[in-house]
């Protein structure tokens, strides 16, 4: 007996080794004992996918099916389809007889429409003549351009009658000279006075040209007037020119090597400053009271560094003014008044002479008159355009009424054309006519089973999933679909609808999936097929076959036997996806660990392998895939 299970064990090695590679089924043998030990089928975990998938049954459908009802009752007066036949959307089917008149009812619907809006039209905008608004519009606009150009002469002669009414003065200064007298006729352009122009005053000074250096552009000075009481003027450098001995280097206050160098005694750079002259022009602050242009000054610099003390630094210059202003007359007229003194100040804006210019008065007035005149012109045009254009308005309550009947009346014409539009019967689709139930001249009702339509484009493949596993199954999940018809091909889709509601046969619940399929070329209609619909994976886990692990029914945990020392050990582990063919395994199990995947029967030592549907994982094998996959659960 032991020299045959000997023999058995020879063959099993054999066919583990050539058949599965990697696989090994050990004999333990217990220790003083003739009794054959028990033997176990050992593979090392693995890093690869696991699958989990949901199976179902049904068949092939269409996408969509309808029956065709009329939604109003009555004759069929034109059949336009058959049994078989393909139609498009909105292609017709079949026509209802017009018996209760629909369409004399829409066209007294749509005259009671227009009659409606019409009186709202009416009653929002009251009827005007065209041609009196555009007359009104007209005037309307002719006052306006009589009104601007009223105002525009107006201005004009305001302006020019200022002008030659007061004469004033454009700067201020000394009034130099007054050449009229009251109750003097004069004419336009007649010179009426002079001014001289107080600022700016300047006084030019010559200065040696040495202490050039020391005076730049904006060196202070002070200066008094010969002959002109009051305190001294304070001035600003605001001109230089002229170089000589003591060119500068900047406002540092040295010079060059020409120039003196030091205040030594008679020999020294004073005794020895000679050399051309410069002028320099200096700005007054303010006009010295009473001094006139050519009156002669005196100018103390304030030297700009370091400048020799022993340098006179002063000089004398003559005052200049800017040049005087004459005033002359804007229009013809007579002198009435001459204000201010010749020699004295007067400043800018200051009447000098007054004029009276009857003929200029006589046109402003006139002017101003036109303006009145065209502003009146243009509120009567504004009061007629607005009385033509615009009617009385309509009360609230009066607009409201009309509204609402308008509103009634829009609401049954739309009804009316829908019934009317309803006779005549559309596919909702592309579509396979299925069945006809009416036939020409037979009165229906509403509710008459007239056409039955199945949608046209791609099949859908449709399955019955069992409670247990519905709550796993989700829209857009991937699918493989097998039929009956063609068991060398799959076919791959993804789940568009999932029943909300069980159907419920023999006391099991199921829920209807619906899969769109990429393809569905050679199906047909009715076919059966199985569904499997992959709902949970794992690309790369470390994996053991599904058989070598013992899952707690808590879920999440589970015990496997680790073969150490030739024997099996059981181990705990964290379990993830449980597949038909392969279990994930969490932690607990590293991949290449020797896993007993099974143990062999009494009196049959590969009676196991046949229960586990054999070395599915090179190949094939049983239903469940073996070890491998290969079934229609998945891995």
């Amino acid at each position: 007996m032991s020299r045959m299970v000997g023999r058995w064990i020879g063959i099993g090695l054999a066919v583990v080794v050539v058949g599965g590679g990697g696989f090994l089924l050990v004999r333990h043998l217990r220790a003083g004992s003739t009794q054959a030990a028990p033997q176990y089928f050992v593979v090392p975990a693995s890093v690869g996918p696991v699958t989990v998938s949901v199976s179902g049954t049904g068949s092939i459908a269409p996408a969509e099916t309808q029956t065709i009802t009329p939604s109003v009752g009555g004759v069929v007066s034109a059949l336009d389809v058959s049994v078989g036949q393909k139609v498009r959307q909105g292609q017709t089917l079949f026509t209802l007889a017009d018996t209760q008149g629909l369409a004399g009812q829409v066209a007294s619907d749509q005259a009671s429409l227009a009659n409606a809006e019409s009186n709202l039209q009416n009653l929002l905008s009251p009827a005007v003549d065209p041609r009196s608004v555009e007359a009104a519009q007209l005037k309307l606009q002719q006052s306006q351009l009589a009104l601007r150009q009223a105002q525009l002469t107006l201005a004009q002669a305001q302006t020019s009658t200022g002008a030659a009414t007061r004469v004033a003065s454009p700067v201020g200064g000394i009034l130099q000279a007054v050449d009229v007298e009251p109750g003097q006729q004069v004419n336009a352009g007649t010179v009426l006075a002079v001014v001289q122009p107080s600022q700016p005053v300047e006084v030019s000074a010559s200065v040696p040209a040495f202490e050039l250096p020391y005076l730049p552009t904006g060196a202070h000075a002070v200066v008094s007037v010969a002959g002109v009481g009051g305190n001294p003027v304070a001035g600003t450098v605001v001109e230089v020119a002229g170089t000589g001995n003591g060119s500068s280097a900047g406002a540092t206050g040295s010079t060059s090597s020409q120039a003196p160098t030091s205040a030594g005694g008679a020999g020294g750079a004073c005794a020895n400053a000679s050399g051309s002259s410069g002028s320099v022009v200096v700005r007054l602050s303010a006009a010295p009271r009473t001094a006139v242009p050519g009156a002669g000054a005196n100018v103390v610099f304030t030297p700009v560094g370091s400048a020799p003390a022993c340098y006179g630094w002063s000089a004398a210059g003559t005052v200049t003014y800017p040049s005087a202003v004459s005033l002359t007359a804007a229009q013809a007229g007579t002198v009435t008044g001459i204000s201010g003194t010749v020699g004295g100040v007067t400043h800018v804006g200051a009447t000098l002479v007054t004029i009276s210019s009857p003929q200029a008065q006589a046109t402003l007035q006139q002017d101003t008159m036109a303006v009145q005149q065209a502003q009146l012109s243009l509120q009567q045009a504004q009061i007629a355009m607005e009385q033509t254009a615009h009617p009385q308005p309509p009360t609230a309550a009066a607009v409201a009424a009309a509204k609402l009947q308008l509103a009634s009346v829009q609401d049954t014409l739309a009804q009316a054309e829908h019934n009317l539009a309803d006779l005549v019967v559309r596919s909702p689709m592309n579509a396979i006519v299925t069945a006809v139930g009416i036939v020409p001249g037979e009165n229906v009702g509403a509710s008459t089973a007239a056409v039955s339509l199945e949608s046209s484009g791609p099949l859908q493949a449709q399955a019955s999933i069992d409670e247990l596993s519905i709550g796993q199954v989700h829209v857009g999940e991937p699918v493989v679909v097998n039929v009956a018809a063609y068991p060398s091909k799959t076919y791959s889709g993804r789940v568009v609808q999932v029943a909300p509601a069980a159907v419920a046969s023999g006391g099991v619940s199921s829920f209807a999936v619906d899969v769109a399929l990429n393809q569905s070329t050679g199906l047909l209609a009715g076919m059966s097929d199985t569904v499997t619909i992959q709902v949970a994976s794992a690309p790369s886990a470390v994996r053991v076959p599904a058989q070598a692990v013992t899952v707690f029914p808590s879920g999440g945990r589970g015990v496997v036997r680790v073969m150490k020392g030739g024997k099996p050990v059981p181990t705990a582990v964290k379990v993830g996806l449980v597949g038909a063919a392969y279990t994930q395994i969490l932690s607990g199990v590293q991949p290449g660990m020797p896993v007993v995947a099974g143990q062999a029967s009494s009196g049959n030592a590969f009676g196991f392998l046949r229960a586990a549907g054999g070395f599915g994982g090179f190949g094939g094998g049983g239903r469940r895939g073996g070890f491998g996959g290969g079934g229609p659960r998945g891995g």
